[in-house]
């Protein structure tokens, strides 16, 4: 019953505090003004990532049991560096360095003291076990990826934290399954927090996440996805997962698929990484006309597929189900370039106006 009281408690502070966020934010003036890349015309609060702290850590501090779960110690300390990093570049814009040394600090408490690593490729390539300092690199990359992934994608009305949603969902089942209940908690914790606030990120937005949201979410995420991994290598049962590296691949697609896709058309372009464009999927949706929430919901969708494709044919070969993943991760990329550059000739390479929401 804590998993379940956890999930209403996030959602219950995540529903309440919004409005007064939204209410500040306007009084002092801390939104998002429209610009040429954005979709909204009006100054839209960027503090719901506030919410989703506040609904989260006060769930974990009050439900878990650090006796059941010594890692949440390391995991409040990593999530409160990454919640002031991200409020801070809200309100200031930080460079970009700094926001990834926060990052990469905020990774090594999780690894380094929380023990939050990969200490295996499941013979992915033919790679087993691997070196303690292969271990700590390896770990701290793939959580700073994550948290980048879920910053990058997060451009339009409830995609970010819907795929998150979605995600959380998908982890929280799994981990109850399997009677690792503390990260069962933490999971519905954090899609109680969503929930609550994609109630007030609906079109037309009355608040967006803001880095303070996204990194946050990219954080949590990728704390739960390093531990589905390990589990899997560690526990059988009839809940195991098989060739876990790959499933975890397409469990994250929408998001590690769009910041691979993004970085290289920007290394390709010259530009740096970072470099803020609208070559996003979701841009590209809303090149061809779709809504923003239909655009949430196709790329939603999408990663719901996957997972259920990772799942179902996680007996293949490690090698074989990741070729499969990405080969209909690109096919679809393609497909939708092809749509937008048809579009462009179509209309005397002039894009259809995305729609603007208020």
């Amino acid at each position: 019953m804590n998993i379940f009281y956890a999930f209403l408690t996030a959602f219950g502070i995540s529903v309440y505090s919004i409005p007064s966020i939204i209410r500040i934010s306007h009084l002092k003036n801390l939104t998002d003004s429209p610009d040429g890349r954005k979709n909204h015309r009006t100054n839209i609060p960027t503090l719901g990532g506030v919410a989703v702290f506040a609904s989260l850590i006060f769930s974990l501090s009050f439900w878990v049991r650090n006796s059941d779960f010594f890692e949440m110690k390391f995991i409040i300390s990593s999530i409160i560096i990454i919640f002031f990093i991200g409020i801070k570049d809200d309100l200031y814009h930080l460079r970009t360095y700094k926001k990834f040394l926060a990052q990469v600090l905020a990774a090594f408490i999780l690894v380094h003291w929380g023990d939050v690593r990969l200490t295996s490729f499941y013979r992915l390539f033919g790679i087993q076990d691997i070196p303690i300092w292969v271990s700590y690199t390896f770990s701290v990359f793939t959580i700073t990826v994550i948290v980048n992934a879920f910053n990058l994608i997060d451009g339009v009305d409830w995609l970010a934290a819907g795929v998150a949603a979605l995600i959380s969902f998908f982890y929280g089942c799994w981990f109850y399954l399997v009677n690792y209940n503390s990260l069962s908690l933490i999971s519905f914790s954090l899609l109680g927090s969503l929930i609550g606030f994609m109630i007030y990120n609906r079109t037309p937005a009355k608040i967006f996440l803001g880095d303070t949201g996204s990194l946050l979410i990219g954080l949590v995420l990728g704390v739960l996805s390093i531990k589905f991994i390990e589990f899997n290598r560690f526990n059988g049962g009839p809940y195991k997962i098989s060739s876990v590296p790959a499933v975890t691949i397409a469990i994250l697609i929408v998001p590690l698929f769009d910041l691979a896709r993004v970085f290289y058309i920007r290394i390709k372009s010259g530009k740096s990484p970072f470099f803020a464009d609208r070559n996003h999927l979701h841009h590209r949706l809303l090149d061809l006309g779709f809504h923003p929430m239909e655009v949430s919901g196709i790329l939603m969708g999408v990663n719901a597929t996957f997972i259920v494709i990772g799942v179902y044919f996680c007996g293949l070969k490690g090698e074989m189900l990741l070729a499969i993943i990405l080969g209909l991760a690109v096919a679809l990329a393609i497909m939708l370039e092809y749509l937008f550059v048809r579009v462009l000739i179509k209309n005397d390479g002039k894009k259809i106006n995305a729609p603007m929401t208020e």
